[in-house]
């Protein structure tokens, strides 16, 4: 055989082997893809990470061979590997994912198009309502949840079949970027979202969705410039209305008191500058907690400076001046909000912070009792309520794979003691990752993972659990009645009765965009729901039973 003909022999067998080889671990990789399909593995977020991981590691693999079994020239072996980073680096830099809870892309938007909140028109705003309008009503949902520990409205009875009666559009309209839901207090709602620069806190008519008056702040969470572009661009955290005042907190920590008639300024605080508490790794989401008989609203404001000083992660401020009552507690703020109950007796602050459940006297914030539980603000983060449950007991929840316990809490002897009646090693259900568990009747719900799913509160005992072909994903739901409401991630609304023995789903339909992502939480006044996401918000009237 001549030399030229020998060459291109070895030449063939080169890629021969290349391919035999790059296909292995192409197959490896598909099979290992496959596996991860299986629900039962491990937690879907879990699974996402491992499956980018597989992918990378194939890619690599691929490369290698390639590198091993064809002959070509170091300085075309180094050339061909140049290309391929440059073309890879080339797309990370144009294009942009959109990520759902579990990180999943969903989709992609070019890099240098402006982002929805950046392209949205400037508000109109029309005059400020009359000081009567603000009076409060029966029927408000005044801050984050309504009005209680889990988002509940009592007094409303929901037709149960959507099929012959569905809810009816009000309004629709578009809406500036963030995770804020809607405040309610008599025909206002209000909620916070960013426009551009902009960090907007801005009040809607509740029967039209014009806006009546707007607050802006020029700062901007975007946690692409932080390395966190899962967490998406805004606010996070959910107004609290109060005695004629609007209680905020945007991403950055600025702390705001608004009036509720203008909009005007009655105090704003910058908590990074003033306390020396740095923002969380994806922004504040902890909603104010007014305390009317204390006169002070309660801040979780994120992260202490040692460095600084800092003299801890919660404040309490005078509600008519903003002057600092106290600041306590040494640990970082998840981003759950503060909630404050009864527990043996004793009026307690309670906030999930990272790696632990912290309790605190109200009046001047020292430590009462403190209890483990796992979590870091930037990265297996925990974002759902304590949610005291009579009887002094505690339920905790969480994703990333840790599931939940219920606490009994004590006091003898001077001594506080947090005892688990089970926990997740033995009850791992109620893995709630954005979202927050709904109570009735002595049942905890909960979006779990990729299931709905009801557990029995007394022994952690999972009672039924439903994945749907148009999955909830990592939305939020209330409880209205019997009838649990649920928007999903993709901003479908379902409506499931909420009963221990069976999943009943009694209607469901696309409430909001299914472009943006629906994390935000729902709000309801009488039959008036309102649902937003980080680009959409509606209005719907729901059926109730006559």
């Amino acid at each position: 055989m001549e030399p030229s003909a020998a060459a291109s022999a070895d030449l063939r067998r080169s890629w021969r082997r290349f391919f035999q080889r790059a296909a292995v671990w192409i197959a490896i990789g598909l099979v290992l893809l496959a596996t991860l399909r299986f629900e039962s593995l491990t937690d879907r977020d879990i699974r996402t990470v491992v499956s980018y991981a597989v992918m990378i590691i194939t890619l690599v693999a691929v490369v290698i061979a390639w590198l091993r079994w064809v002959p070509l020239s170091l300085a075309k072996r180094l050339l061909a590997v140049g290309a391929v980073a440059a073309v890879l680096f080339a797309l990370n830099r144009a294009l942009d994912p959109i990520n759902d809870g579990d990180a999943r892309i969903v989709g992609w938007r070019w890099a240098w198009n402006a982002k929805p909140d950046q392209a949205l028109a400037r508000l109109k705003v029309a005059k400020p309502q009359a000081a009567e309008t603000w009076q409060p009503t029966p029927q408000d949902f005044p801050r984050f949840l309504g009005t209680g520990y889990w988002a509940e409205v009592k007094d409303v009875a929901l037709a149960p079949d959507w099929r012959t009666k569905p809810p009816e559009l009000v309004w629709k309209r578009p809406i500036g970027a963030g995770w804020s839901a809607f405040a309610i207090v008599g025909q206002h709602a209000v909620t916070q979202e960013q426009r551009g620069p902009n960090e907007h806190v801005t009040c809607y008519s509740l029967s039209t969705g014009e806006p009546e008056w707007t607050h802006a702040d020029e700062t901007r969470f975007d946690p692409d410039h932080m390395g966190a572009g899962l967490g998406g661009v805004g606010p996070r955290a959910t107004p609290t209305i109060h005695n004629g005042r609007v209680f905020t907190q945007g991403a950055l920590g600025r702390l705001n008191c608004l009036d509720a008639q203008t909009g005007k300024p009655v105090w704003s605080v910058d908590a990074a500058e003033e306390f020396k508490c740095a923002p969380l790794f994806w922004g504040n989401s902890m909603s104010p907690l007014v305390l009317d008989e204390l006169g002070v609203v309660v801040f979780a404001i994120g992260n202490p400076i040692e460095e600084e000083n800092c003299a801890g992660s919660l404040v309490a401020l005078e509600l008519e001046s903003g002057k600092l009552r106290w600041q306590a507690c040494e640990h970082t703020s998840s981003y759950a909000s503060p909630i404050v109950a009864t527990l043996a007796g004793q009026p307690t602050l309670l906030m999930v912070n990272e790696n632990f459940l912290s309790a605190l006297n109200p009046d001047d914030g020292k430590k009462l009792w403190e209890h483990p539980w796992p979590g870091l603000s930037d990265s297996n983060a925990t974002c759902s309520q304590p949610v005291p449950l009579g009887g002094d007991q505690v339920l905790l929840t969480k994703g990333y794979g840790v599931g939940s316990t219920l606490l009994g809490i004590s006091y003898g002897e001077g001594k506080w003691q947090t005892t688990p009646e089970w926990s997740p090693a033995v009850r791992p259900g109620l893995k709630t990752k954005f979202g927050n568990v709904l109570i009735r009747d002595g049942y905890g719900y909960g979006l779990a993972d990729v299931y709905l799913e009801c557990v029995e509160l007394a022994t952690g005992k999972s009672m039924w659990k439903k994945r749907r072909p148009q999955e909830f994903g990592h939305g939020q739901m209330l409880l209205v009645g019997e009838v649990m409401l649920i928007l999903s991630e993709t901003g479908e609304l379902v409506a499931v009765r909420c009963a221990p023995k069976k999943y009943e789903e009694l209607g469901a339909l696309q409430a909001i965009t299914a472009e943006g992502v629906s994390w935000n939480n729902l709000a309801l006044s009488g039959d008036l729901l309102l649902l937003r996401n980080d680009q959409e918000a509606a209005c719907y009237r729901l059926p109730l039973q006559k």
